[in-house]
């Protein structure tokens, strides 16, 4: 009886290690998913940071050529003015 104790708790010690070897290797399994998760994380975060950089300078292009195109259409407003006030002093009055 004391052969039958000693392997049924040497039969569980096993068991029970068994059982931990395979805890461990799905913690470790899901540690090396977590880490590449993480990484992938840390990739998205620094796209996206150079995501908002870009449009950011894409906005200030925008305003700077808004302000080119208001400039020309304020230099070709004024030159149309000149010259219609150039046709009506050529102009012979009625």
């Amino acid at each position: 009886m004391a052969d039958a104790e000693s392997f049924d708790a040497e039969k569980v010690a096993n068991l029970a290690l068994l059982q931990l070897r395979r805890i461990e290797e799905r913690t470790l399994t899901l540690m090396e998913i977590a880490l590449r998760q993480d990484e992938r994380t840390g990739r998205l975060e620094r796209d996206i940071g150079e995501i908002k950089r870009d449009i950011g300078e894409i906005r200030s292009e925008m305003v700077l050529m808004e302000n080119r195109l208001l400039n020309q259409t304020q230099r070709v407003i004024h030159e149309f003015l000149r010259l219609e006030e150039r046709v009506f002093e050529r102009s012979p009055a009625k």
